[in-house]
């Protein structure tokens, strides 16, 4: 006879705010990292579509500007990386003060 698993549903009582502010960095930094690269390929795309116009060339690179790929592609992730474990750290920290309120209480989570 197997016995039967049982899904115990529980709360989230804390959350490391160091823990879930790396977490919360490296994904800023993985999904900036990704836009980037797509903003770029998109960017060289309408570059090379547009070099049979002179005048729509000189618009890209006015949108565009004098803007190195480089700086973009590794300042950007970057940035967002740092603000998103900022931001992750500090959501931690306000729902570890939140779930102490009864009425709000915690995350409720099911483990098998």
């Amino acid at each position: 006879m197997t016995k039967k698993k049982e899904n115990k549903k529980r709360e989230l009582k804390k959350v490391g705010p160091l823990s879930f502010g790396k977490i919360s960095g490296i994904f800023g930094f993985i999904f900036t990292l990704i836009s980037s690269i797509l903003l770029i390929a998109l960017i060289s795309i309408a570059q090379n579509l547009a070099t049979g116009d002179p005048e729509a060339v000189q618009h890209l690179n006015l949108v565009v500007g004098e803007m190195n790929y480089l700086v973009l592609l590794v300042l950007t992730p970057l940035l967002y990386g740092v603000i998103s474990f900022i931001m992750g750290a500090l959501i931690a920290l306000i729902y570890n003060q939140l779930v102490k309120v009864e009425k709000i209480g915690g995350i409720k989570i099911e483990l098998n």
